[in-house]
């Protein structure tokens, strides 16, 4: 029969290389699942008087969300969606500083702004490009498309 020897610690009969495996793993693992919580942490969703969307504000928020989060992590970054609100087209001018005037039928659409943060990237093939870690997508609500996008 054995004798088993007390206060020996088991981390010892682990090599120095193993044990920066483990605490390497360890910290990935923590990081990814914080990145996850991060990207998907709830937004606010509104919905302006007299609008009546054909999208939940759950859908234009994913819409959003998928673009975010991969601009995002193109760029190091976590992205999140912060809030998503319908409005009539009418509105987006109001809503948004310099944002797009729109006149006949796109004026009575309904569109949705969400906001997020991460990367936002604009002028791509203009020179330099323009970032931010904030900005906007707006969702055309019949089509469920992004018909734009801005920053601060």
């Amino acid at each position: 029969m054995r004798a088993r020897s007390e206060g020996v610690n088991p981390m010892s009969q682990i090599s120095s290389r193993a044990r920066l495996a483990i605490i390497a793993i360890a910290g990935l693992l923590t990081l990814a699942v914080a990145s996850n919580v991060w990207s998907s942490s709830p937004a606010t969703v509104s919905i302006d008087p007299g609008v009546s969307p054909r999208l939940s504000g759950a859908e234009a928020v994913s819409i959003a969300r998928d673009r975010i989060v991969a601009s995002a992590k193109a760029n190091g970054k976590v992205g999140t969606v912060v809030s998503a609100q319908a409005v009539k087209g009418t509105s987006l001018a109001t809503e948004i500083e310099g944002g797009p005037g729109l006149e006949g039928d796109a004026a009575n659409g309904v569109y949705w702004i969400v906001r997020g943060t991460g990367a936002f990237v604009a002028g791509h093939g203009l020179g330099a490009p323009q970032t931010s870690d904030s900005g906007y997508f707006i969702i055309d609500d019949a089509t469920g498309e992004i018909v734009g996008m801005g920053m601060p």
